[in-house]
């Protein structure tokens, strides 16, 4: 979503509009116009750039996120890839099995039914 499309919405949203309406009252209090003593009262002028602020802060918090997500699945490929050798596997084939798998698992969501059967079975054994 771009941040045109993001403030769009965000007006749309009666929670979402009141509290950047918020931001943007008190952002307008700590902006000073040129003139001393006088202080820019705007709120709604300053209301597109509240949006814009928050929409550039999630974007960067679910970047961060994202990135945090991919350093784990790395960590746990290689995990799963040790493993498989240790258990006498190709690299090759550790390898390829290991993203392959990965890769079907991270389109399945949690609450899966396959997922949830089979760590039953884990639990069991």
């Amino acid at each position: 979503m771009e941040a045109e499309e993001f403030m769009q919405q965000a007006e749309q949203d009666a929670a979402l509009s009141a509290f950047l309406r918020s931001v943007a009252q008190q952002a307008g209090q700590e902006i000073q116009a040129e003139q001393p003593g006088q202080y820019f009262t705007g709120a709604e002028a300053l209301l597109g750039l509240a949006a814009y602020a928050f929409y550039r802060w999630l974007k960067e918090y679910f970047d961060q996120r994202r990135a945090l997500n991919e350093v784990e699945v790395a960590r746990q490929q290689a995990g799963l890839i040790h493993e498989l050798i240790q258990d006498g596997f190709k690299t090759a084939d550790a390898q390829a099995v290991a993203a392959a798998l990965l890769q079907r698992l991270a389109a399945r969501g949690q609450g899966d039914p396959l997922l949830d059967f089979a760590a039953k079975l884990l639990g069991k054994g």
